[in-house]
């Protein structure tokens, strides 16, 4: 493994080429809270999927971000930067530059020099292109490739914020009308996992369900009682669920931090 220092500090190796490196998921719910899920007591709404992996693991009961929105919380996280100490990382608009310095040392360029395959998959919301406008039209370019991933799908920015378009690898990507976000970033999770099966790799995943404007697929739509926020908490839960069963079938759920 590698540290993570900031912006414009070298990574630093380490030694032990021998021990087996564990891979490593990293889900970002977007506008989950905690009073959303059964396994810290919500009685009105079932997460058994997300319930399982708190089973399995260590649940936090007091926790700090360095922020709750989505922009300035997901920079920090890659960065490990405070937000608040820097320019620009505000709510980013939809068609807002790349806001992470191709110059930083991110949480991506860490794993990627300890010798992991890295992806990233869904909700991006931190920019992508350069300063002064991006052009979707063609290649968009510098992309979450320039900071250290090896392979991109993302929802630019928010499904509320123009253009609502997926970007795979540096081009926009065909959309069908008809198919569903959850689906269609949770079998890109599923491909990416499957496809580094025997390397290391770290993915960073997205979400959208939960985030405003919220629109269950047919299956969980009225599932919940609650109306459509209940709705998508039960779609997330389904893919959180999605993830765990292929880390199971190709076994490799022993060996992945999934957080």
């Amino acid at each position: 493994m590698a540290l993570l220092t900031g912006c414009n500090q070298k990574v630093q190796k380490d030694n032990r080429q021998n021990s087996p490196k564990p891979n490593i998921i990293y889900i970002f719910a977007d506008d989950l809270g905690i009073g959303d899920l059964s396994c810290y007591g919500a009685t009105k709404v079932s997460t058994p999927h997300i319930d399982r992996l708190a089973g399995q693991g260590v649940q936090f009961t007091n926790a700090y971000a360095t922020s709750a929105t989505s922009t300035p919380s997901r920079f920090g996280l890659l960065t490990g930067m405070y937000p608040w100490r820097q320019e620009n990382t505000g709510i980013a608009p939809g068609n807002s530059e790349l806001i992470i310095d191709t110059a930083c040392v991110t949480m991506a360029d860490m794993l990627k020099e300890a010798g992991y395959a890295t992806g990233v998959v869904g909700k991006w919301h931190l920019g992508l292109g350069p300063k002064g406008g991006t052009d979707f039209n063609g290649r968009i370019t510098p992309n979450t490739q320039s900071i250290g991933f090896d392979y991109e799908f993302v929802i630019p920015a928010t499904v509320d914020r123009v253009p609502c378009v997926f970007v795979e690898n540096g081009h926009v990507a065909g959309l069908d009308p008809n198919e569903d976000i959850a689906d269609i970033i949770t079998d890109k999770a599923k491909n990416f996992i499957a496809s580094h099966k025997e390397e290391p790799f770290f993915l960073y995943m997205g979400t959208q369900d939960v985030h405003v404007p919220r629109v269950p697929h047919p299956r969980f739509a009225g599932k919940s009682g609650l109306g459509t926020r209940g709705d998508v908490i039960l779609q997330l839960d389904w893919t959180i669920g999605e993830i765990m069963n292929t880390l199971d079938s190709l076994q490799l759920t022993d060996n992945t931090i999934f957080i």
